[in-house]
């Protein structure tokens, strides 16, 4: 049967059989360089494919690919807009070989490079011209000429000749690829390439949006003197576009095929940090029919638990901006106070709207979705997702697991009035400072606010060990501080110094354990019982990131 949308690919990788490694195609790969960030547990599912129009550099590929633990496959060609023959241009740096040659509007242009200026009137001088044959990607993927999988992924960094090849895969693109990342130039380094206007024009046309820049390229249009050097033009970037979602509908009747692609595009939507279109992409490819070999790829089984996750946690917004503000109010914004006074309105406050919840905030569900990324190695997204959910969640009532927590080991309740005086008496003679400085903890938090934290905050700042923070809701405090301290319900890493100490002497639940372990991770966590047995270093370490 077929679907209307797949072109005619030959051989072995028919797009009525989606192949579910994750197929990348970098563009310009002189020196070994991969387009995509390939983190180790996926390495099994990628297919690198790259290409360089220039044979002198092909065995370094091959030999810095062999060392990865993707398939690679490492192609001769020289792409671009259509099959014929060009001269292909070889620079002093050959990393500015192109088929365009250089503008010497430029050639005074220079930056700082490592351990060398970098003037372009060098770099991109031409040294050597040869005949080459051009071809197209849709011509080598369409004849089966390689024997590669179409790409999911597309990069192209090919100094100025971007554009003829997105030309020339054209079909590539509107087919298969999920999302490009390209070289853009905002200067016309060489003469008469296309600029980034042209790339987003022609990519919006293949339904493709733009999402943003990355490593920008920043060079002075004249060299100045070491001590009085500042800032450059920004020439060039990366531009990463994705594919729209709703693209991907369009003309596709296979439910596998529009499964894996989702899947797919959900995975490299978390590798570039777009986790809310990746969430999108997994709520979408849910009622569809997986392909039965699924779990054999890591980033499938990863997906997996990332959605298991994400149904489990709870679905709480901001309010929109139309919920705090009337009409009447947001224009009111920008009258003075005077004229709101005379009209009688009132304009709430800046960082004051609240989060509407029907009951109370269970924080598990978050913290799963945390550790579904660290396990898989997304720890910069782990660190992304926790810094957004503690900066949004203050706007939440203080209910649920999220007050609990803080209150869990600790709360307010009066302990043993002997244990409060064994401890007491026990800080008198020994106290906690020596035995912190001993596993090098040089400052602290407190988790809860107890009579047993108020014992332990006086020891510590009697004995040079400060305390940054105590862990609590802020309102049930005066002046929203306990014993001198700070009170805090979602401080940042920094503010947790060098441990967290939790003044119990119980031990600590496992889920209580590894929620804390997660949001600080590599903090050692320490209970009272752990200080005066000295048993830390058993127990209790965090788990570092």
């Amino acid at each position: 049967m077929k679907t209307g949308n797949e072109g005619t690919f030959m051989g072995t990788y028919s797009v009525m059989s989606p192949d579910l490694r994750l197929c990348i195609h970098h563009v310009g790969g002189r020196s070994g360089s991969r387009g995509f960030p390939v983190l180790k547990p996926f390495e099994g599912d990628i297919v690198n494919v790259l290409y360089d129009a220039d044979p002198d550099c092909l065995d370094q590929v091959r030999s810095v690919n062999a060392k990865h633990g993707s398939e690679s496959h490492v192609l001769p060609f020289c792409l671009g807009e259509a099959c014929r023959q060009t001269a292909f241009h070889i620079t002093y740096d050959p990393y500015c070989s192109s088929v365009f040659e250089p503008n010497p509007r430029y050639a005074d242009y220079s930056s700082y490079s490592t351990d060398v200026d970098y003037p372009l009137g060098e770099s991109v001088k031409v040294m050597e011209t040869r005949p080459v044959s051009m071809v197209t990607m849709d011509h080598i993927l369409q004849n089966g000429i390689a024997n590669v999988p179409p790409p999911d992924f597309l990069s192209v960094d090919t100094q100025g000749s971007e554009l003829a090849i997105l030309s020339g895969a054209r079909q590539t693109l509107m087919t298969n690829a999920l999302a490009v990342s390209v070289e853009a130039e905002f200067h016309p380094i060489y003469q008469g390439q296309p600029l980034f206007g042209d790339l987003i024009r022609a990519l919006g046309e293949l339904g493709f949006d733009f999402v943003r820049f990355e490593n920008f390229g920043e060079m002075s249009p004249c060299r100045g003197p070491i001590g009085f050097r500042g800032r450059g033009y920004t020439l060039y970037s990366d531009a990463l576009f994705f594919r729209r979602v709703s693209d991907l509908y369009r003309g596709e009747t296979d439910p596998v095929r529009l499964a894996t692609r989702l899947r797919k595009m959900a995975y490299i939507a978390i590798v570039y940090d777009q986790l809310e279109l990746a969430r999108e992409c997994l709520i979408q490819s849910k009622g569809l029919r997986p392909n039965p070999q699924s779990q054999d790829r890591v980033y499938l089984q990863f997906l997996d638990e990332l959605q298991r996750a994400l149904d489990g946690m709870p679905n709480l917004y901001p309010p929109t901006f139309s919920r705090k503000y009337t009409y009447e109010q947001s224009k009111a914004r920008f009258f003075s106070e005077e004229k709101r006074r005379q009209m009688g309105i009132r304009v709430p406050a800046f960082d004051q709207a609240r989060i509407e919840q029907s009951g109370p905030l269970d924080m598990r569900g978050y913290i799963e979705v945390e550790n579904v990324l660290v396990r898989y190695g997304f720890t910069n997204q782990a660190k992304l997702v926790r810094e957004n959910r503690e900066k949004q969640l203050k706007l939440a009532p203080p209910s649920g697991a999220a007050s609990r927590a803080t209150a869990e080991p600790s709360g307010c309740a009066l302990p043993n009035p002997d244990l409060l005086e064994q401890y007491k008496q026990w800080t008198r003679n020994t106290g906690a400072a020596a035995f912190l400085r001993r596993n090098g903890i040089q400052s602290a938090s407190v988790y809860g606010a107890n009579p047993f934290a108020l014992v332990l905050i006086a020891d510590l700042s009697a004995n040079g060990i400060p305390v940054r923070c105590v862990l609590g809701d802020r309102r049930q405090f005066v002046d929203g501080r306990f014993s001198g301290i700070p009170v805090t319900q979602s401080p940042s890493i920094p503010e947790v110094g060098d441990a967290l100490l939790i003044p119990v002497f119980d031990d600590l639940r496992p889920p209580l354990k590894a929620a804390l372990q997660t949001q600080w991770a590599g903090r050692p966590i320490v209970t009272l019982k752990d200080i005066v047995n000295g048993t830390y270093a058993l127990s209790l370490a965090g788990s570092a990131r």
